[in-house]
């Protein structure tokens, strides 16, 4: 009498891949239309993803995102466009990270070398070369920044960020 190989029983996946799972999910509700459920997903997965600090800061990262837009205020703290903006390019939303900072006006190097980055997430370059060297005329050590920001990994060797220290 032959016996039949078994299959191999199916692979448990691990807590952290089922958080991933979930937060993925969770994207496509928001992402889907639904906001509302998703938000509460997220808001429901945050805890047990405290002990992964990546999960965790993606999923504060993408509820602050998707928080209701408060009115503004007539005092409004001067640092939140920069937070906002960064929010934005952390999450490949260069489009409004640029309309936030050309709203906030002339901010300096920071201003600059934010909207550069947004400029290159575009694929904007030379107008994020010209971004960057008026940052680095105000600030030369955002150098430093601009040699380990992963967003400038890909523009480091075009021509119009050559000579730029």
């Amino acid at each position: 009498m032959s016996t039949k190989a078994k299959s191999p029983a199916p692979a448990k996946m691990s807590p952290s891949g089922n958080l991933e799972t979930r937060f993925a999910a969770a994207l496509a509700l928001c992402q889907g239309g639904k906001r509302a459920e998703g938000v509460v997903q997220l808001e429901a997965l945050l805890p047990e993803a405290e002990a992964q600090p990546v999960l965790a800061r993606a999923i504060r990262t993408r509820l602050a995102a998707l928080a209701p837009k408060a009115e503004p205020s007539k005092k409004q703290d001067a640092g939140e466009p920069f937070a906002k903006a960064t929010l934005h390019l952390n999450s490949w939303e260069a489009e409004e990270a640029l309309q936030i900072l050309e709203k906030a006006g002339k901010g300096g190097a920071r201003v600059d070398y934010l909207k550069a980055t947004a400029l290159v997430q575009l694929g904007r370059y030379e107008e994020a070369a010209a971004a960057l060297k008026a940052a680095l005329a105000t600030e030369p050590d955002l150098f430093f920044t601009f040699r380990m920001e992963p967003d400038f990994d890909s523009v480091r060797r075009h021509p119009a960020f050559q000579n730029l220290g």
